[in-house]
């Protein structure tokens, strides 16, 4: 189960990065919102992958 957890939590480290990127590249601040919003979820899988 930690595996399952463990690529979760990269997906959503990826995928909050790109939508970092993605800010710094047009400045559109719903990239940002969502940035945060992926990388609040991606803590708490690597929480869960830590435990």
């Amino acid at each position: 189960m930690k595996a399952v957890w463990l690529l979760l939590a990269l997906l959503f480290t990826c995928l909050a990065l790109g939508g970092f990127m993605s800010f710094t590249e047009d400045r559109d601040w719903i990239d940002l919102g969502m940035s945060v919003f992926l990388g609040v979820i991606a803590v708490s899988f690597w929480r869960r992958t830590t435990r």
